[in-house]
């Protein structure tokens, strides 16, 4: 802390007061870091699992991409769509977080008999497909949020640890330094004051 406090017993108090308030406040940054860390090795941890999930959906689904090319003059639209992505929102450490649940998919109605054995077998498949991408763009999209709210708790930590707490300290020890020096001066100099008056009246003066 740079010296642009008083050097007075009113300025002792309120650095005292905003100490107090430093400390009471860390633990408080320091909770929400522990929760947003915590947070944060969950969701890399299920990113990993549905990336995993992705990459095993797309070889079974690797097969019959060739089937949707121009050739076939097929599109994947024209067999499902998608009707609606229900999502969930939650609350970590104060933050929103928008979670994926699942896709509601809708159906082109196709005469059975009248689909291709590739079209039957590649359907779930693509349906499978479809929502481990969505279910790993949200985990990417809550990651990205709650690395960037756990960069600024520990930041925010680090400033009350190695800056705030410390400098009121040493601001708090300077001023009763200081204001113990005066206090002796003070003293020193009223003894000075009493003793040389009590010489006076003993000269007579």
């Amino acid at each position: 802390m740079s010296i642009d406090y008083k050097l007075n017993k009113s300025e002792l108090t309120r650095i005292k007061r905003q100490q107090k308030l430093y400390l009471q406040y860390l633990p408080l940054i320091k909770l929400k870091q522990e929760q947003l860390q915590l947070e944060e090795n969950r969701i890399k941890k299920n990113i990993e699992t549905i990336n995993h999930e992705y990459e095993k959906e797309l070889l079974n689904l690797k097969p019959y991409l060739p089937f949707f090319s121009d050739s076939y003059h097929a599109s994947i639209e024209d067999f499902i769509a998608i009707e609606d992505i229900k999502t969930s929102e939650k609350i970590i450490a104060g933050i929103k977080i928008k979670t994926f649940i699942k896709i509601i998919f809708t159906e082109k109605e196709i005469a059975y008999f009248g689909m291709q054995q590739w079209l039957i077998g590649s359907v779930d498949l693509v349906k499978n497909f479809i929502t481990l991408s969505h279910h790993l763009s949200y985990l990417k999209e809550e990651q990205k949020i709650i690395k960037r709210e756990l960069k600024k708790a520990i930041q925010k930590v680090n400033l009350f640890e190695m800056m705030l707490i410390p400098d009121s300290k040493k601001a708090i020890k300077h001023i009763q330094i200081i204001l113990g020096d005066e206090e002796i001066a003070s003293v020193a100099s009223a003894k000075m004051v009493k003793n040389k008056t009590i010489a006076n009246e003993n000269l007579g003066i």
